[in-house]
């Protein structure tokens, strides 16, 4: 964090504390929208349960309630997207590159027909991993980057998070249409001696994916927005599935805001 935004967030932090309630803690977002010369930071109040109660929307100079709703979609929609990418994002760019790669370097070495339509899968998913993975890694280092965000910043992350739900769509659509492929592949690695040249965690991955399918499908059902003939349809497609659940999301910050009063 800049010698800058560290001063700005502190001020803002003593402003917030007029709107605060008894035992509520204040956060306040790290990246500001600016106005007129000015930087506006969202903040939020949380109570004991970890519940978001109320925001505020403040500058460490004095607000004008016209630019706050100027600058509001862009500063809530960003600062919530940022949120969903670590969530959702992380814990997939962390699953290890070695459940793809021991097992396809195990069929390299000891090649089989009966293995092929497995590691075809395999390959595939492996690919797909490291697509996120250098995607999420990629945006990670710009978002740290970023101090004051603008609303281009706000639709190139939208448009980033739309491709990397296009490719975790792909990665759960292989996990439980193509569970046969893989349930066949894990047998026939048995068979072969494969499976005992893998360790125990990798036997896990692929075990699961198998036990789970029913749980990934409804994961899967949840997946909106993603139709099309070709990716780019899809993506421009789930793009206006975003903007219509930001739109609803906006509203429902605005709802809680206690400065300036919600409109």
């Amino acid at each position: 964090m800049i010698p800058v935004q560290q001063t700005e967030i502190e001020i803002v932090e003593k402003k917030a504390k007029k709107h605060k309630k008894f035992l509520e803690k204040i956060e306040v977002n790290r990246n500001p929208v600016a106005i007129n010369g000015k930087h506006y930071y969202q903040v939020v109040y949380i109570n004991r349960r970890e519940e978001v109660k109320g925001g505020a929307i403040l500058s460490p100079k004095e607000e004008v309630e016209a630019e706050v709703r100027e600058i509001h979609y862009t500063l809530t929609m960003y600062n919530a997207l940022i949120v969903s990418f670590y969530t959702g994002g992380a814990p997939r760019a962390k699953v290890s590159d070695s459940f793809f790669a021991r097992p396809l370097r195990v069929m390299e070495e000891s090649p089989s027909p009966l293995l092929e339509e497995g590691k075809q899968k395999i390959e595939r998913l492996y690919e797909l991993h490291l697509e996120h993975k250098r995607v999420y890694e990629e945006t990670l280092a710009k978002i740290r980057s970023t101090f004051v965000v603008s609303e281009d910043d706000l639709h190139a992350l939208m448009k980033t998070a739309a491709e990397l739900d296009l490719v975790y769509f792909e990665i759960l659509l292989i996990m439980t249409r193509d569970v046969p492929v893989i349930e066949n592949w894990i047998e026939q690695m048995k068979k072969s001696g494969g499976w005992k040249q893998l360790d125990r965690e990798t036997q896990k991955f692929y075990e699961y994916m198998v036990k789970d399918k029913h749980k990934t499908e409804k994961h899967l059902a949840t997946k909106t927005g993603l139709v099309g003939d070709t990716k780019e349809e899809m993506i421009a497609n789930k793009l206006k599935a975003s903007w219509k659940h930001n739109d609803e999301m906006e509203k429902g910050y605005r709802k809680k805001l206690r400065w300036p009063k919600p409109w």
